[in-house]
């Protein structure tokens, strides 16, 4: 055959094999399957030859109608007119509810490229009868001779229709749902044609393909007649499908009988999502199985301290906590990256000292950090704070880091204790002070009366009633003590005597002093509040340092009355003054002599 030929086996559904130009050869009319590609008519040559050109194309499309074999019933017959083969188009049922209901179809002629509907009337009663061709088509009785395989057969009469009558009830099926690539079972209702060899069953795409699904035979129609044929078929793409059938037999096929609905469902196919998560969050579910075609979502959790960087995976979006993916075709993964959290840690001191590491430092969540504070000469710390923090001496550290935060440190002049004590005969105010470091301090020191005072330590001195200490570096004592004061008392004496030499007194002390006038002379003598009683002169208290003055002068004679004393012979034997001070003794021997005392 020519590649013409081996085109239309390729490409085409069913060949018809007939005489198209009445030359006397056999030519091959290839049927489009499907109505994509045009027929093609080879015209023979003889001899299993046909012309060398590609063959003659005829658009699939003809009176508004498709002329593609899975559109509709198509077979060949002859004209009596003038026994010119034609092609006859069977109307479906849902075309010829559109048309005259009488109208049985089309036919085609190849040569004229002439398309003529055929309405055929009936003659007499309501029995099968002839039917005859309008007058215009020049026909009467049936349209013309069936051809089987490449022989002609001549039929004087027709007892029937030249191919099997169209259906009249749609397939059944026992649920209007199937899984794509699933069989499911078709009933198919007797046509009660016994012209009818098989029945075929396809079904039309919401877009107006038509799919052969299979072929049964057709119910006999001897008694007892089977009502009905079944088969399993099966649907491979998704969707909603017109089902239908025809009968056919050896002439060609008649048109599709009503139509049923049966929507094909695409197998639930799933796909893995997984999630890979770092430390620091998660994602819930772990792991989804996710129809194919359709989305899902995750929850994002994340621990305390942490914070989402990062989710992709499977083409989604992130919105708030949520990560909803995009249409799933496969498996994939959803990865979510954590990082933990990092805050700054303030450092400061009031500037009594210092505090290190300053002024900041960063910490991760939940670690802790420890602090030094050193305080400045003659500070100590006073306080450490912040952080939630705990203070070891000098040494501080933070809670557990949630936040920023800040340790300060803040310090005090440090401070010693002074104490003052006093011994006996005085006082030393006040007993004890705290003094910061660097600085000095006072205390009175009182001595009692007559007493003096004295004090020492604490690198202090002594000026009148205050005591003032030295620079205060460590705590210390200051001792006062007291001793009894003592006054030099002085003396002088003028001439013609004597006075005994000065000496130290005690406070409130007397003392006396011995006043020798000479011979002829009388003394006198003053000072400390004194009295000269004799050749003794007695001081008063003293209180302060003081001199006594002896002064002598010489004695005056004077009238004075004596006073003479005589014994019993009349000698006088004691004369005194008018005090009475004895003033000369007379003893006398024997015989009269006297002994002047």
């Amino acid at each position: 055959m020519s590649k013409t030929v081996q085109w239309g086996l390729k490409n085409n559904e069913r060949l018809i094999i007939r005489d198209f130009n009445k030359d006397g050869q056999d030519d091959i009319f290839a049927q489009s399957a499907e109505g994509q590609q045009p027929h093609v008519l080879l015209y023979s040559e003889g001899k299993g030859r046909f012309a060398s050109d590609d063959g003659k194309l005829i658009p699939v499309q003809q009176a508004a109608l498709s002329w593609a074999d899975n559109a509709s019933g198509i077979t060949a017959v002859r004209r009596k007119s003038d026994q010119q083969t034609v092609l006859f188009r069977a109307f479906n049922h849902a075309e010829r509810n559109l048309q005259n209901k009488r109208c049985a179809g089309w036919l085609f002629d190849t040569e004229t490229m002439i398309t003529q509907e055929y309405c055929p009337v009936v003659t007499s009663g309501n029995a099968a009868s002839p039917l005859q061709q309008p007058d215009s088509a020049g026909l009467q009785g049936c349209p013309g001779d069936m051809i089987v395989a490449d022989e002609v057969t001549t039929l004087q009469t027709c007892p029937g229709s030249l191919i099997p009558d169209t259906p009249t009830a749609a397939p059944r099926v026992s649920f209007n749902q199937a899984a794509q690539g699933v069989q499911f079972n078709v009933v198919l209702a007797s046509t009660s044609d016994y012209n009818a060899l098989t029945y075929q069953l396809s079904a039309q795409s919401p877009s107006g393909n038509t799919v052969h699904l299979g072929t049964v035979a057709a119910p006999t129609t001897l008694s007892p007649p089977k009502p009905s044929a079944s088969l399993k078929v099966s649907i491979n793409t998704a969707g909603y499908y017109q089902l239908m059938y025809r009968s056919c037999n050896y002439n060609g096929c008649s048109g599709f009988g009503p139509s049923s609905t049966i929507s094909i469902t695409s197998p639930i196919v799933s796909h893995k999502v997984t999630t890979t998560t770092t430390e620091g969050g998660s994602l819930a579910p772990t792991s989804a199985d996710v129809n194919h075609g359709e989305t899902t979502v995750f929850n994002i959790k994340t621990a305390a301290g942490y914070e989402l960087t990062s989710v992709k995976g499977c083409q989604g979006k992130l919105s708030g906590s949520t990560y909803t993916t995009g249409s799933i075709f496969a498996d994939c993964e959803v990865a979510a990256v954590f990082k933990r959290l990092s805050y700054v840690v303030h450092s400061s001191t009031d500037g009594g000292g210092t505090i290190a590491p300053t002024p900041t430092l960063t910490a991760l969540y939940g670690e802790t950090r420890t602090f030094s504070v050193t305080p400045g000469a003659g500070k100590e710390v006073l306080d450490i704070k912040g952080c939630n923090g705990k203070r070891n001496g000098n040494s501080y550290t933070t809670g557990p880091i949630t936040s920023v935060c800040h340790v300060q440190a803040t310090f005090t002049a440090k401070t010693f204790t002074v104490t003052a004590t006093a011994e006996a005969n005085g006082t030393i105010n006040p007993p004890k002070k705290s003094v910061n470091a660097g600085n000095t301090t006072t205390f009175t020191v009182t001595p009692f009366t007559g007493y003096i005072a004295s004090a020492n330590d604490c690198d202090g001195r002594l000026i009148g009633t205050t005591y003032t200490t030295g620079v205060i570096t460590a705590d210390c004592d200051v001792r006062a003590t007291f001793s009894q004061q003592s006054y030099t008392v002085s003396t002088t004496a003028g001439t013609n005597g004597s006075i005994s030499a000065g000496k130290t007194v005690n406070h409130g002390q007397t003392t006396t002093f011995t006043v020798i006038p000479n011979t002829g002379y009388t003394a006198t003598a003053s000072g400390c509040d004194g009295r000269l009683s004799g050749t003794t002169y007695t001081t008063g208290p003293i209180t302060s340092a003081c001199h006594v003055d002896a002064i002598f002068t010489a004695q005056q004679p004077s009238a004075q009355t004596i006073y003479l004393y005589t014994d019993v012979l009349g000698s006088v034997i004691l004369e005194t003054d008018a005090s009475g001070n004895v003033k000369k003794r007379t003893e006398y021997k024997p015989f009269g002599e006297s002994k002047d005392n």
